[in-house]
């Protein structure tokens, strides 16, 4: 599944298997899944025609991220057309975030509590993700995004998470009653690749 592929390819290239001909190949082939509304819900065609719960013809925006988290690990491909086209996919899917929700995925209130770690659609993983195409320094959409993660800050600049998982719990942002010492660096870390 595109929601699944690109997370094993960003970790074989984090292992650095990066050049390895079969990495290079089936990330070659994830980049031709992209259409002019960024990457749609795709599956191995062992699994005989099953999409998502949505319109096969609406992009999926959770294998948008997880494409582009892909794409940022290689310089040849974080300046690619399928990078800006994934990208504006999910930035118009902020702008319509009232209106539009394609397979389920939802910006609401429930998408911009801040959470951790990395592995949901949510807004910080969203913003770290964003973040890391230079050539979207100056969009108004995500200095938006980011001014709602900013405005959540506590008055010692740390950050609490919102929503929480029971699996997380023996970690600092596995809980919601004070500030996330790993949220508060992962968020500024974000923050600081556009100032």
């Amino acid at each position: 599944m595109l929601c699944d592929a690109p997370l094993v390819l960003s970790s074989l290239i984090r292992l650095g298997y990066g050049e390895d001909r079969r990495v290079e190949r089936a990330a070659t082939h994830l980049l031709g899944l992209v259409r002019a509304n960024g990457f749609p819900c795709v599956v191995s065609s062992t699994s005989k025609g099953f999409h998502g719960p949505g319109s096969q013809k609406d992009p999926c925006p959770y294998a948008n991220l997880l494409m582009l988290q892909l794409l940022a690990q290689e310089e040849a491909w974080r300046d690619s057309q399928a990078a800006r086209m994934a990208a504006e996919t999910l930035l118009q899917l902020w702008s319509q975030s009232r209106e539009r929700h394609p397979y389920l995925f939802h910006m609401g209130t429930d998408f911009r509590k801040l959470k951790m770690p990395y592995i949901w659609y949510d807004i910080l993983h969203l913003a770290d993700v964003l973040t890391r195409f230079s050539w979207l320094r100056w969009d108004e959409r995500l200095r938006e995004i980011l001014s709602v993660i900013e405005s959540k800050a506590d008055r010692e600049g740390r950050y609490r998470p919102e929503s929480v998982w029971q699996d997380w719990k023996g970690w600092d942002f596995g809980q919601k009653k004070q500030a996330s010492r790993w949220m508060t660096l992962s968020a500024y870390r974000t923050l600081a690749r556009l100032d």
